[in-house]
């Protein structure tokens, strides 16, 4: 009798461990799909950090990874030697979301137009031995929470860049600055005067010494700081591409502004 209580015993004990594991597999692959997806962003200037409170509703999980909502709508490689001796090597390529909405449609005819010129124009320059301008046309992609982001960049020879963002839900909705933080619970006024700030102290440390009160007041004013297009970055940190004007260069060079998120 005294054996049949120790089998079930032991019975018992391994029931409840079996219980435990499985209840902390479940716990850490819930932790696992909150985190932030994707690449780290790239900036032509300094990045302004600060921290900002996020909802709990930020980081609703989802069961679609990156490679879910976006892949690379096209690549190619130009590795050749112009005719006055520069060698080249480089490779573009350009994002696409891989949802059926019409938004995402839309939005993926935008890229594609958007930049096949520069295509054209390295297969031109490769084919007849010309210089190369453009020696980098690249993105980054993240997703975090429900929110689907992706930054696309060309730089220039000379220190030329330019930034483009397209973001979308993961319902293949696409989403402008009040959509974001509409989904973030972010209140807009209060994001746009932490973003003024963050312009101010990020203009300062670059151009302060020589900079006019035109180029500052443009670049300060807040028609161009709600024009500036926000996205979230793979830290899960609400950025903006903004644009500070000086007088030097191309007169204008866009910065990522990045705001970190204090979540609990």
């Amino acid at each position: 009798m005294k054996k049949i209580f120790v089998i079930l015993a032991l019975v018992l004990a391994a029931a409840t461990l079996l219980c435990a594991c499985s209840k902390q597999t479940k716990t850490e692959s819930s932790a696992k799909h909150s985190n932030p997806v994707g690449g780290v962003s790239q900036s032509s200037g300094n990045t302004g950090k600060q921290t900002i409170d996020l909802t709990p509703e930020t980081e609703a999980q989802t069961s679609l990874t990156l490679s879910d909502c976006v892949g690379t709508a096209r690549e190619e490689r130009f590795n050749y030697t112009d005719s006055v001796g520069n060698s080249y090597d480089f490779t573009y390529r350009i994002p696409k979301f891989l949802f059926s909405s019409s938004d995402a449609q839309s939005v993926n005819t935008a890229i594609s137009d958007t930049y096949a010129p520069n295509f054209e124009e390295a297969q031109s320059n490769m084919k007849n031995g010309y210089s190369q301008g453009c020696y980098e046309l690249d993105y980054e992609a993240y997703l975090f929470g429900d929110i689907v982001s992706a930054a696309v960049w060309q730089k220039y020879e000379g220190g030329s860049s330019f930034w483009r963002v397209y973001v979308l839900d993961t319902a293949g909705a696409q989403l402008d600055n009040k959509g974001i933080l509409s989904k973030l619970g972010l209140d807009y006024d209060a994001t746009m005067d932490t973003l003024l700030q963050l312009t101010q102290e990020d203009f300062n440390n670059s151009y302060g010494s020589f900079a006019t009160d035109a180029n500052r007041e443009k670049t300060l004013s807040r028609a161009n700081i709600e024009v500036s297009p926000l996205y979230v970055n793979g830290e899960g940190n609400l950025c903006a591409v903004v644009m500070e004007y000086v007088d030097v260069g191309g007169g204008e060079f866009p910065h990522i502004i990045e705001m970190e998120t204090a979540r609990g």
